[in-house]
């Protein structure tokens, strides 16, 4: 009976131990649910980093197929970034047509990416 009863003695003990060693540790701060590899990490960093490039690719694309048949070799979208798609052009009429049918290209933007936000576009020149 000794035996037994000291055997449920310290069970109890080591309970209360551990509710103290909790209650002393409750403040600092909690590990991570689940680790994760650094290797993950880094690959979710630079997936999160590269999601505006993919976006920006794929207006490129809608923009090229979006251009007058004449403008579609003189014309180029370099960059999207904050609303504002950049578009190198040839200098000389090539622009000009640009400027004149900016609102019909982002009509057709609109219409083939309804999510995408673009609010004006931009045309620099170069070559």
């Amino acid at each position: 009976m000794a035996a037994a009863r000291s055997y449920a003695d310290s069970q109890r003990d080591k309970e209360i131990q551990d509710k103290q060693l909790a209650s002393a540790t409750a403040w600092q701060r909690k590990p991570r649910a689940a680790a994760v590899p650094i290797g993950g990490e880094v690959q979710n960093f630079i997936e999160r980093r590269l999601a505006g490039g993919k976006k920006a690719v794929g207006i490129e694309q809608i923009f090229t197929q979006s251009l007058p048949p004449e403008l579609a070799g003189r014309c180029q979208a370099v960059r999207f970034q904050k609303g504002i798609l950049y578009v190198k052009c040839q200098p000389g009429p090539y622009a000009h047509l640009i400027e004149i049918s900016r609102q019909d290209i982002l009509k057709t933007i609109k219409k083939v990416a309804p999510k995408t936000v673009i609010k004006s576009i931009q045309v620099f020149f170069g070559r």
